[in-house]
């Protein structure tokens, strides 16, 4: 399953160290945390993708959390498309797999 996520803010697996990717989904209401996802962009997009969150940050948090005291946030408008398990309210084992345009 690949549906289009926001992404606003990135942090590091307490794990693995690996760079994820926090996300939203986009409702009338306006955001809703999503979850967090790896990054599995390559060459010119993961490029993109960094140079889009610089461009993007800010130091204010999109949403009140405890678990994410650590992250570096960014205004909610780069899109990007994830893979992730289905069947859960959160995303479950997410792969950011391209920059949605």
């Amino acid at each position: 399953m690949s549906i289009p996520f926001v992404v606003i803010g990135m942090d590091r697996d307490r794990k693995t160290g690996a760079l994820r990717a926090l996300l939203a989904h986009k409702e009338s209401a306006g955001l809703s945390y999503a979850g967090a996802a790896f990054i599995a962009l390559a060459g010119n997009e993961r490029a993109r993708f960094f140079a889009e969150l610089e461009r993007l940050a800010t130091p204010r948090a999109a949403f009140k959390s405890s678990r994410l005291t650590d992250a570096k946030w960014c205004h909610p408008k780069l899109v990007v498309e994830v893979k992730h398990l289905a069947g859960s309210k959160l995303l479950r084992h997410a792969t950011v797999k391209r920059l949605a345009t």
